[in-house]
């Protein structure tokens, strides 16, 4: 991201922790699981998107529609992801700049 009001795309990578690849011709298939994005400012309270990430591509997760960041600063991105019929979940966070 170059400035604010960028295009944002969000990709995860996900895994089971044995390290089985998510697929759909696998045991593994990604029907099987909720990916999101939660994005919010870094000193603010309150998530400013929270998308829904598409299987792409084996082990993939994206949004398919971009969103932007309202100005430059801090930004916590924060992706789940749940595998609701066996109790599975992850999280990772990582921050992201927008130059002014």
């Amino acid at each position: 991201m170059s400035n604010a009001g960028a295009s944002v795309v969000v990709t995860a990578q996900v895994t089971m922790m044995c390290g089985c690849p998510i697929d759909p011709t696998l045991p593994w298939v990604p029907t099987a699981f909720v990916v999101s994005a939660f994005v919010r400012e870094k000193a603010g309270p309150f998530a400013l998107e929270n998308v829904h990430l598409d299987f792409q591509t084996r082990n993939t997760f994206a949004n398919t529609q971009p969103f932007s960041l309202p100005r430059p600063g801090e930004y916590e991105v924060v992706v789940t992801a749940v595998q609701p019929a066996e109790g599975n979940m992850g999280i990772v966070s990582g921050t992201v700049a927008v130059p002014a």
